[in-house]
């Protein structure tokens, strides 16, 4: 039954006249124009429809499946050749259900945890698919795995009713690690954006450690030098991206005296010849170290990963960083 309208209107004075300020009438919801039709009629408009929009247009509402029935959905399916068409193609029930997602290492469907995230890892319902996949991560306070880019690039792609935002990657960290021996202050920051359809991971680490006066040391041996393998990792080695180790080594054993022209080796972006992460070194003198006693040098490491599209826990492009 429709709610009834009111008006309300403003009380009349000695010198304005009486006037309504504000109207509000309330009646039944609209509907979508197409439940209207005769089934008979939708059906028919289902006959103009491509596979893939046929399977979506009887997901669409309970009426519109009971209208075309469900052999749309079951050809779009089965249409698929290969086993990468057929993941696809599964994408079509994954849009038409937000609270799940598709896991193609367990062929199956997964309830979305809302509490989830990568700074909220623990909180997740723990699954094996999650535990052997490949995963980036800043020891048990910040874990990043397939599914939650998955998640992140289906609410990019489908709208907000989907996945998590890319305010759930931000991650910033404070703390301390060891340099020839000795505690130094550092600091972690990730974001994520995406781009082009890619998901983009931005990691900054950044160190401050005494200026030496020309004493070598390979401080990465032993893990003398705690980076987080967010940042210097990648699948199966433990020697970081191509080239980092040996030029943060270098800087941190060059005599401080002479620290600039090892400055000017640096500054220029590289890219990882195994995972394909691109990295920037950036080393900066500073006026006084941690000990307070001799000039300090930072050293900020900038990362930028590209985890690629999140359709595919099997791809290269992903399994190459964890």
């Amino acid at each position: 039954t429709p709610r009834p309208s009111y008006t309300v209107t403003k009380p009349t004075t000695s010198t304005t006249s009486s006037e309504s300020v504000m109207s509000v009438a309330s009646g039944p919801a609209q509907q979508v124009p197409i439940l209207n039709l005769p089934i008979e009629i939708i059906q028919q408009i289902t006959t103009f429809l491509d596979h893939p929009s046929a399977a979506s247009f009887c997901l669409s509402t309970r009426y519109i499946c009971y209208a075309v029935g469900t052999q749309p959905l079951a050809t779009y399916l089965g249409s698929g050749k290969t086993i990468y068409e057929k993941r696809k193609n599964i994408e079509v029930l994954e849009r038409a259900f937000p609270s799940h997602w598709y896991c193609a290492w367990c062929d199956r469907f997964h309830k979305h945890d809302k509490n989830g995230g990568p700074r909220n890892f623990d909180k997740e319902t723990q699954r094996d698919c999650a535990e052997y996949n490949s995963y980036l991560h800043d020891g048990h306070d910040y874990v990043l795995t397939y599914h939650h880019v998955r998640l992140a690039l289906n609410r990019h792609l489908w709208g907000s009713d989907f996945g998590i935002g890319l305010e759930d990657f931000a991650y910033y960290k404070e703390g301390s690690t060891k340099i020839y021996g000795k505690k130094v202050p550092m600091t972690l920051e990730v974001e994520a954006k995406i781009v082009d359809g890619h998901f983009l991971l931005h990691s900054t680490f950044t160190v401050v450690a005494n200026g030496r006066a020309g004493k070598s040391s390979a401080i990465f041996k032993g893990g003398s030098f705690d980076i987080p393998q967010i940042v210097l990792g990648h699948r199966d080695s433990n020697d970081g991206h191509t080239g980092l180790a040996s030029t943060v080594n270098k800087i941190l054993s060059t005599d401080w005296r002479q620290i600039q022209d090892s400055l000017a080796l640096c500054n220029n972006t590289q890219l990882c010849s195994f995972c394909a992460t691109d990295y920037l070194i950036t080393p900066r003198l500073i006026e006084s170290g941690p000990s307070n006693h001799t000039p300090g040098i930072e050293i900020r490491i900038e990362t930028w990963r590209d985890l690629y599209e999140g359709r595919n826990p099997f791809q290269s492009s992903w399994r190459a960083h964890g």
